[in-house]
């Protein structure tokens, strides 16, 4: 690719990327000011039936997801100017679309889930964004910084999880996904279940992780015999998760369930 080639992929690559911040934090506030609308409906509900402690949980969920708006842009359109400037100033290079066989392994997961089309992949030297020496996903676009190694399978399908999470529910499970590292239970899917938490209860992290570890052990798409270090009772709550993702079942930030 020759110079100006590669100067016009940089300025489309930035320009992109601003474009979908801009669009994704807009749609992410107004799915996250629903959603909150949506808790304060049901809180009426339930508080009307007599039902308080349920009533005031709807009313705590939508105070926070009124708190989190605020959080979320900001680091929507934060990381995408910073990511503009650095791919315009060659310390990150523009993203790579996916490879035919990621696209196959990833419709195996998640089906029609996810706008594979949108996907962008970012590997190597990407700069500031790179400091952590993590992988993550920013919106649509996946970065794996220089050291983490290879884009393997399994962490493909957990950074997709978080695309999955973004183009269904907005940008909610940015923030979210920060405080469960840091403050919550992290990636401990494990616990999640113990403690008998659906789908749609487990954080951001917690679902990438679960999806993540059921690929790897090849319980995702499976019939029903056994899958080995996993339960009869993972296994069908797994299996019961992936019917879903097409739907966007139960993605941070999606609109309320209907069961309450």
């Amino acid at each position: 690719m020759g110079v100006r080639q590669q100067g016009l992929a940089r300025l489309v690559d930035a320009g992109r990327g601003l474009g979908t911040g801009l669009l994704g934090a807009g749609v992410g506030a107004g799915r996250s000011l629903g959603a909150a609308l949506g808790h304060l409906g049901h809180a009426v509900v339930r508080l009307a039936r007599g039902e308080g402690r349920a009533g005031l949980g709807h009313v705590g969920h939508a105070l926070v997801r009124v708190a989190q708006t605020p959080v979320d842009a900001p680091l929507l359109l934060g990381g995408r100017l910073l990511a503009a400037l650095q791919v315009l100033t060659g310390l990150e290079p523009p993203g790579r679309r996916l490879t035919e066989r990621e696209r196959t392994l990833l419709e195996g997961v998640f089906g029609s889930g996810v706008d594979l089309d949108r996907v962008r992949i970012k590997e190597g030297r990407v700069g500031v964004l790179g400091v952590s020496g993590r992988a993550f996903a920013l919106g649509s676009t996946v970065y794996v910084p220089r050291g983490r190694g290879p884009l393997s399978p399994g962490l493909l399908v957990h950074e997709l999880t978080h695309v999955w999470q973004y183009q269904h529910g907005g940008t909610r499970y940015l923030s979210a996904a920060l405080w469960a590292q840091f403050l919550g239970d992290g990636y401990d899917w494990r616990k999640g279940l113990a403690e008998g938490r659906p789908w749609e209860a487990l954080n951001p992290e917690q679902q990438a992780a679960l999806l993540e570890h059921a690929f790897e052990a090849g319980a995702l798409g499976g019939g029903p015999g056994a899958v080995r270090g996993w339960t009869a009772e993972q296994l069908a709550y797994v299996r019961r998760v992936q019917a879903g993702l097409p739907h966007g079942v139960g993605a941070a930030g999606a609109t309320v369930a209907k069961r309450g």
